[in-house]
């Protein structure tokens, strides 16, 4: 997870962020299945707030239960390793210092997570 300034440089201050990008790399693996998929980031501030995009309201199906997600993104996953990047743009409030979050999902499993901290 990284804080873009809007001349899209890594921002490390809270008051430069204007938009977030989650990097990641969907692995090889022979036995997923195989076609597109949907990739979802899940970004919250200090205080456990969903941040979304200002154009992009999302929400998926995972375990049973529907989540709030951040922003989304479509990939054609043929099992080789793919790179990644999904931006949350337009987050519309100012942003604090401290320890933002995020956890990326695909429908079928948690991939991971990461925290961001802003100064």
């Amino acid at each position: 997870l990284q804080g873009l300034g809007k001349d899209g440089k890594v921002a490390k201050y809270a008051r430069n962020v204007y938009s977030f990008l989650t990097s990641l790399s969907l692995i090889e693996n022979d036995l997923a299945t195989k076609g597109p998929m949907m990739v979802y980031v899940v970004v919250k501030d200090v205080d456990g707030n969903l941040l979304v995009n200002a154009d992009q309201a999302v929400s998926f199906t995972f375990e049973g239960a529907e989540i709030a997600a951040s922003a989304a993104r479509e990939v054609d996953y043929e099992g080789a390793e793919i790179d990644l990047g999904i931006y949350l743009n337009n987050i519309g409030k100012k942003l604090v210092k401290g320890v933002y979050s995020v956890e990326v999902y695909s429908e079928q499993s948690k991939l991971g997570a990461a925290e961001l901290m802003l100064r």
